[in-house]
């Protein structure tokens, strides 16, 4: 039969689960908002393609 854990330890071990929850939380939404750029960058790209060539700038 192993001792009782301190309370301590006990409030730290949750202390911890939150905050590992809260970082995966961000990374899912940061991975959501890079996918939702690269939404918007695809079509940008496809456009730019279409687009009529440009003279170069004089110096």
């Amino acid at each position: 039969m192993r001792p009782p854990v301190p309370y301590q330890v006990k409030e730290e071990a949750a202390s911890l689960r939150l905050s590992m929850t809260g970082i995966q939380t961000d990374a899912h939404d940061i991975c959501g908002m890079l996918a939702q750029h690269d939404g918007w960058i695809e079509p940008r790209l496809e456009l730019r393609k279409l687009a009529e060539p440009r003279r170069p700038l004089e110096s």
